[in-house]
């Protein structure tokens, strides 16, 4: 909403808290996630739920909007931004004891994690409470659990980290591709594909940000190793919709 130069009233919903299961989210959301964009007011509201959805719902109005010739590429790399399990890696990075210790979180964060509901207990307990969502829960159980099933051991995380690290090397590569033959991009001078800021560099700045909070972003990029990555987020992080949102608000479910 920043990036694109529309209008909006944040209210928070928190993850940690279980927030997105309580009823009212629910018939908002059936899917039990955030964001979701309401627009206007009853009875002409319009709800949009889920991140990409929001974005091209709001392309339909932006003043400026993907240049064609690059559209293909930009939604090819946004698909592939969606292969990436964030939540899940997020989860498991939190759970591991030795990535725990690698990971530099702040005091603040460890506390946050340790107050973090059971998904689980919570979604079991709504379902008896509310049988007339039940679907909505039971479906979003099933998902929870399969989230779990894919961090179950040491080696399925070692995995998905392992994929993330490919997706940064696909990153990297792009990026220096871009550059035109430069040891590295000036400054504002190029992002994912040229000097517009596009849809998938919004959806990437939700990635880095995510592994930045885990405490991970100097194990996967710096000086030295993914170099062209290290400087797109550097200045990544002083766009003006960076600081604003996904600084203050990074959080998963």
């Amino acid at each position: 909403m920043v990036e694109k130069g529309f209008p909006f009233q944040t209210i928070d919903v928190d993850y940690l808290q279980g927030q997105t299961y309580e009823p009212d989210f629910v018939r908002l959301n059936p899917a039990c996630e955030i964001p979701v964009l309401k627009v206007g007011s009853p009875p002409e509201e319009t709800v949009i739920c889920g991140s990409q959805e929001i974005i091209d719902y709001l392309d339909r109005f932006a003043h400026r909007g993907t240049d064609a010739e690059a559209r293909p590429a930009v939604d090819a790399f946004r698909r592939r931004c969606m292969t990436v399990p964030v939540s899940e890696i997020s989860l498991g990075v939190t759970r591991d004891a030795h990535l725990l210790e690698l990971a530099d979180f702040s005091q603040m964060f460890r506390t946050r994690l340790a107050s973090r509901v059971n998904r689980v207990s919570v979604i079991n307990e709504k379902i008896a409470a509310h049988p007339e969502l039940r679907e909505a829960y039971q479906q979003k159980l099933a998902r929870v659990l399969h989230s779990e099933d894919q961090i179950s051991t040491p080696a399925r995380l070692r995995g998905l980290l392992d994929g993330l690290v490919l997706f940064l090397d696909e990153v990297d590569l792009l990026l220096r591709n871009n550059s035109n033959g430069n040891p590295l991009p000036q400054q504002g001078e190029s992002w994912l594909f040229g000097a517009e800021f596009t849809n998938a560099d919004m959806i990437l700045a939700c990635i880095l940000a995510r592994v930045d909070l885990l405490g991970l972003a100097g194990k996967y990029w710096d000086e030295t190793e993914r170099i062209f990555l290290a400087d797109y987020y550097r200045r990544l992080k002083k766009r003006p919709s960076f600081m604003q949102q996904c600084v203050p608000h990074s959080s998963f479910a």
